[in-house]
């Protein structure tokens, strides 16, 4: 226990307690500091009046004090509502983030893929290319050789024309002779049946002229020979005559074939320039479809580097809110002691203005009692002073003690005024730390105030939150449809890849057609060549 003097409206008093000295000192400060208060404002009150009216005061500051702490205490009690309210919309959002961030790395996953076979397609349409290139580029080389071989064959037909010109002049010239030789051609007639039926047994061989042809250059060398004489001549002219028409018509249609074949050719070549146009323009549209794919791939990657910043500061926004929750949290923590602490130092003032209180009633019965005695004390003086008059002598020894019973009874007074001023002093110190404590009430409220704007902050900061998420689903839609996309032009570009090799299979067929035609031409060129040898 510590024992204090200390001086409350003048009057010096006693007081123990568990607390320590200064406490017990600016308690007393405080109650002095309220009675002379009020002895200053109204200065015809008594002490006991003044102390009576601190103490109600004291009390009534008390109250309110009492008051403010039950609003704090429910102010405090809607914080944490506010704050586990705003823990769980942290947490639904740690949530969020997690699955956008599974996600992600599954979109991740997907557009790794699809670049990979994105990336094989597009070496796979290349080789196509190059393979139809290469192809282009032979069809190419066979139509300049086909060219050729028409300009061949067209160079053949003019000489075949050429020859057959000449042979029409030597024609009209042995029509005239013949003229002449009418007279001989009688005697010469059975000669002319044997050289037709030899030209019946040679025309039946014209279709083996390949094998042949060194046994009608012989003939030729017997008709020459025999032709000089004028029937043979003549019959040997009729023969060449019968041959040469018969190779003219042959000539004609097979010049009638060529031509037909060479428009043929000529229809083929521009359809084979067509397809490769076709090809081309094929393989353009396929390089701009593999452009536009990369340009999406391009923006798809610089979209996914957006959402994964996006990502790395939402991630980085959602730590520092949580940093600033768990600093939030531990400010209401020291709130939450010191207002436990507070709470507790007012249960110890409630306790110590109950004393006082009681100490006030016990002085106030005292001074009650006193009054009653002095009363009865001021009658029996005054009994005294009319029994002394007549009984000076006599109650000399009376008086006395009387008198050292007020003196008593003063001293009494004057230590229970010394415990009233202590009492005041108490008090004095009391409505100081009341007033401390509503110094510390009001800045709690301020923080309070404050830590609701920075939530409602950051309840802002959440809602943003949650925009940017909504915003990242709309990304990842606008993601998953792109690459529909992609997947749907890649299945197109299949398509073309199975539609150009179709196309080649029908090149290839007219490839072949051709080849067998150029072997046709060859054997043409055979049946010409013993005609220039002939001219």
């Amino acid at each position: 226990m510590i024992k204090v003097t200390v001086n409350i409206n003048g009057m010096d008093y006693n007081l123990k307690g568990d607390k320590n000295e200064q406490y017990l000192v600016d308690l007393a400060d405080f109650v002095d500091s309220k009675v002379k208060e009020i002895m200053s404002k109204n200065s015809r009150l008594s002490t006991s009046a003044a102390t009576v009216l601190a103490a109600v005061n004291i009390a009534d500051e008390l109250y309110e004090c009492d008051s403010n702490l039950r609003n704090a205490i429910n102010k405090k009690k809607n914080i944490e509502t506010e704050k586990s309210e705003l823990i769980q919309k942290v947490d639904k959002l740690n949530e969020d983030l997690k699955t956008t961030l599974v996600e992600k790395t599954k979109l991740q996953e997907q557009l790794v893929t699809g670049e990979q076979s994105l990336k094989g397609k597009y070496v796979e349409i290349e080789q196509a290319l190059n393979k139809l290139k290469e192809e282009a580029i032979n069809l190419q080389k066979e139509k300049e050789l086909l060219l050729e071989k028409n300009n061949k064959l067209e160079g053949n037909l003019k000489e075949v024309s050429n020859l057959n010109n000449v042979l029409n002049k030597e024609v009209i010239e042995i029509k005239e002779k013949n003229k002449f030789l009418y007279k001989k051609v009688d005697e010469s007639k059975g000669k002319e049946e044997d050289l037709r039926n030899k030209l019946q047994i040679s025309s039946g061989n014209v279709k083996e002229l390949e094998n042949k042809v060194s046994s009608l250059e012989s003939k030729c060398t017997d008709l020459s020979k025999k032709f000089k004489d004028l029937n043979a001549l003549n019959a040997e002219n009729l023969l060449e005559l019968e041959k040469m028409i018969k190779i003219r018509t042959a000539l004609e249609e097979e010049n009638s074939i060529l031509m037909e074949k060479s428009r043929s050719l000529e229809d083929n070549c521009l359809k084979l320039q067509n397809n490769i146009e076709e090809l081309t323009l094929l393989a353009v549209k396929e390089k701009n479809n593999k452009q536009s794919l990369q340009e999406e791939y391009n923006k798809c990657k610089e979209e996914l580097k957006n959402i994964s910043d996006l990502y790395y500061e939402t991630d980085k926004e959602v730590i520092s809110f949580k940093q600033k929750i768990e600093a939030i949290n531990k400010e209401n923590e020291k709130l939450n002691s010191k207002l436990n602490i507070e709470i507790k130092n007012k249960k110890v003032l409630e306790d110590n203005i109950q004393k006082l209180n009681n100490n006030i009633n016990l002085i106030n019965n005292e001074k009650n009692k006193i009054k009653q005695e002095n009363l009865k004390v001021n009658g029996e003086l005054k009994s005294l002073k009319d029994k002394l008059i007549v009984n000076e002598d006599n109650n000399k020894k009376t008086i006395n003690i009387k008198h050292k019973e007020i003196e008593e009874l003063r001293d009494n007074l004057s230590n229970k005024d010394k415990s009233l001023i202590d009492i005041k002093t108490i008090l004095d110190d009391k409505e100081k730390s009341l007033e401390k404590l509503k110094a510390n009430l009001d800045e709690k409220e301020k923080n309070l105030e404050t830590l609701k704007n920075t939530l409602s902050k950051k309840d802002a900061s959440v809602i943003e939150l949650e925009n940017k998420i909504e915003e990242l689903n709309n990304y990842k839609s606008k993601l998953m449809e792109r690459s529909k996309n992609v997947n749907n032009n890649l299945r197109t570009s299949k398509y073309k890849v199975m539609e150009l090799k179709d196309k080649l299979l029908n090149v290839e067929i007219e490839l072949a057609a051709l080849k067998s035609q150029q072997f046709l031409n060859s054997k043409t060129k055979k049946v010409i060549a013993p005609l220039s040898h002939k001219k």
